[in-house]
């Protein structure tokens, strides 16, 4: 799986999260052995020094959780906000989305506080359920279909009452790709669009994306997550 990538246990649910590059040689497939559903992960970042972007995904109970979460500024005091949406992501991450996005801003009020998106897919019951807070974008496509997942301005961690939160669910299947990206990727809309992209490994659309969309200047991060089941037909 390639040195770097860190393993978390927690009960039964494996959390994986990392800053940064996860990068061809370390691309990332995840068994959940129950499900028997594999999704294969690719994922790229900006890392000059402490970032406050980081980005996490957890498997449980035949469920896989996909994070981006981008926290205010950058530096050692944006890293530790990032980290703390992470860690709050290994408890109960596919049970309930307000309630992680709930234990996020609580463990991010000690910090700058910062926004994300998450989402929780279901292989089984061919659905993809999205929570977001703030400008996270997330894309999915699903049987050539594309669709933009909304979100809902706010910060977390930055007030004592949570901010709004944004729920959605959207169909999930065989070869279906989920993105996600913070706010430091400016075009990558218009990059998505480009015909055959998506159908490409993981690794090669995050780095895509990634190295040809204009950027603020700000940390920047791209998560995508593919279904590796062959569509029907």
């Amino acid at each position: 799986m390639g040195d770097g990538v860190p393993l978390i246990r927690l009960g039964d649910t494996l959390l994986v999260s990392l800053q940064g590059d996860l990068d061809d040689a370390a691309a990332l497939r995840i068994e959940d052995r129950v499900a028997r559903e594999v999704a294969r992960i690719g994922a790229k970042g900006t890392l000059d020094g402490d970032s406050g972007d980081g980005w996490a995904v957890a498997s449980s109970r035949g469920r896989l959780a996909a994070l981006v979460v981008d926290a205010l500024g950058h530096g050692p005091l944006a890293h530790a906000g990032s980290v703390s949406a992470v860690t709050a992501l290994g408890e109960r991450p596919t049970d309930d989305l307000t309630g992680y996005v709930r234990r996020a801003h609580e463990a991010m009020r000690t910090t700058r506080g910062g926004v994300l998106g998450v989402g929780v897919i279901h292989a089984q019951l061919g659905e993809l359920t999205q929570a977001s807070v703030g400008n996270v974008s997330g894309h999915v496509r699903v049987e050539g279909v594309s669709s933009t997942l909304r979100s809902r301005e706010g910060t977390l961690g930055t007030a004592l009452e949570m901010p709004q939160v944004h729920r959605a669910a959207y169909p999930w299947g065989p070869g279906a790709t989920l993105v996600l990206a913070s706010d430091g990727l400016r075009s990558h809309r218009e990059l998505l669009a480009r015909p055959g992209l998506l159908r490409h490994d993981p690794t090669v659309v995050a780095a895509a994306v990634l190295r040809d969309a204009e950027r603020n200047a700000d940390d920047a991060t791209v998560l995508v997550v593919r279904d590796e089941r062959e569509p029907a037909g």
